[in-house]
């Protein structure tokens, strides 16, 4: 499938059926066509419509505007890895770019009689295993891969210089000192050298393909006995499979349940062939943790809520930027 420059749909009321007949690979009659906003609540940077082919038979659209640089990587994305990704996802059938309007589609199939998951209400341990496993058979597919060097796929691992560290820190005590626990101060006094030293360790390792926005809100449970869909593949970078990993743990809440979930992930990523010792694993996980602290602390102080729903987001991000603080700070959460 390769991107299409010319005569993309820029909005919902171009999406006639004679468009879409053009673009899906089965005829219909379109008895029962219509279109719906779906997911308001989930989809901040995007407009989803749910399009009803006919009485049994729908598709996803989704569009959004690409202005900012590398908000086109979710085309990308489809074209060079959508017909070969080795784990549940949604099927592309058509990708647009409009390069004058800076306007962006995605035509995706449409997973019927699933559960789509909720940051704020969270889901039990047996849920989170199988999203591990599936984030460790999508990581394994990529170890190493030399279809990581795609231009439009940055490097997860962002270095930041103590400057930024200590101005970010500065502004999110200003504006949320009432949110900042404990263990998040202890965290936030010792971030500039603790970061400094995670991201050389990190920018070491071996890369693989990474969502980077891994959450609930991004996860479909099917009928399907432990089958998962990952959605939202609008930030992929490259690194560490460990980084990906990291973002399920403050979710979970209870670090208790941290050896579990290794384990889902590590025996999916090393089905083939060994990749990462569990040891190893807990070496890399003191370091994921510093980077995703910073993505739950100095990452938000510039979010500025639009709705009650991201007000909340912001507020678990305090809670989970906690429980990642504790899980760094007693160390035997995840060593024995």
């Amino acid at each position: 499938m390769r991107i299409d420059r010319q005569n993309v749909p820029c909005s919902v009321s171009d999406l006639t059926p004679e468009w879409i007949q053009l673009h899906i690979d089965e005829e219909y009659d379109f008895s029962d066509f219509g279109i719906e906003r779906i997911g308001e609540d989930y989809g901040f940077a995007s407009e989803i419509y749910r399009v009803r082919l006919n009485s049994v038979r729908n598709i996803v659209v989704k569009f959004w505007n690409a202005e900012k640089l590398h908000s086109d990587k979710e085309l990308y994305f489809y074209e060079q890895f959508g017909e070969c990704i080795s784990i549940q996802i949604p099927r592309c059938y058509y990708a647009g770019l409009d390069f004058d309007k800076r306007r962006a589609v995605l035509v995706l199939e449409a997973f019927e009689g699933c559960l789509q998951g909720d940051v704020l209400t969270g889901t039990n341990i047996g849920a989170w295993k199988d999203i591990a496993c599936t984030l460790g058979t999508f990581h394994s597919q990529f170890w190493d891969s030399p279809n990581l060097q795609f231009e439009w796929i940055n490097p997860r691992i962002v270095a930041r210089d103590v400057e930024w560290i200590v101005s970010r820190r500065e502004k999110l005590i200003s504006l949320h000192e009432s949110k900042i626990g404990r263990l998040t101060s202890t965290m936030l006094d010792r971030l500039p050298k603790m970061y400094q030293e995670s991201v050389r360790f990190l920018e070491l390792l071996p890369s693989t393909l990474l969502h980077s926005d891994l959450h609930l809100d991004n996860i479909l449970f099917t009928p399907v006995e432990n089958e998962t869909v990952i959605l939202d593949w609008a930030n992929i970078t490259r690194g560490p499979g460990v980084l990906d990993f990291i973002a399920i743990c403050p979710q979970v809440g209870n670090m208790s349940n941290y050896f579990d979930i290794a384990n889902s992930y590590l025996e999916a990523l090393n089905s083939d062939e060994m990749k990462i010792s569990s040891e190893e694993f807990n070496v890399q996980i003191k370091h994921a943790i510093v980077i995703a602290f910073v993505s739950n602390t100095l990452g938000i102080v510039n979010w500025t809520p639009d709705s009650e729903r991201e007000a909340k987001i912001i507020d678990q991000c305090f809670e989970r930027a906690e429980l990642l603080a504790d899980l760094l700070l007693d160390p035997q959460h995840y060593m024995d």
